[in-house]
């Protein structure tokens, strides 16, 4: 059902968090059967999964490329549900951004952060958690490239 694909989704990020990279793909592997099943496989709950996924396998120290390649599957069908100038795409940039951070790339996260914000702009989140949390993003790449003036 899709309330079981989206409990394995939170499943995913939960395991991601805790450094379980076998939980999460099995999570996943189980919630990918469960939209393929339903032929939801183009749904934002898919694509959330797909953000989910991507995350994990960054914080597990997963095949980087393969996170990106889940952010990128995860931006197309935001794109297409017409839900990625919203707080889905800002959530997915800050997960991109996130992720790349942590594996050096700190351009590119920053690239990420940008878009978000101006996202949170577009949509008149600036103001908000979202814009709030893409700020903090901010701040804190450019205090790890030790980049502190004009951080905020």
């Amino acid at each position: 059902t899709a309330s079981g694909a989206r409990l394995l989704a939170s499943l995913v990020s939960v395991m991601g968090e805790r450094g379980d990279l076998n939980g999460a793909r099995e999570a996943f592997e189980a919630a990918q059967r469960i939209h393929t099943d339903a032929d939801s496989l183009d749904s934002v709950d898919y694509g959330r999964l797909l953000q989910s996924a991507g995350s994990a396998r960054a914080k597990c120290g997963g095949d980087p490329e393969e996170a990106m390649k889940a952010f990128d599957e995860a931006r197309r069908i935001y794109e297409s549900q017409g839900v990625f100038k919203g707080t889905a795409g800002v959530s997915l940039l800050r997960s991109v951004g996130v992720a790349k951070r942590d594996a050096g790339d700190r351009e590119g996260a920053m690239q990420a952060f940008k878009e978000a914000q101006s996202v949170c702009i577009e949509i008149g989140k600036k103001e908000s958690v979202f814009g709030a949390r893409i700020l903090n993003e901010i701040g804190l790449t450019r205090g790890k490239s030790q980049a502190y003036k004009g951080a905020l």
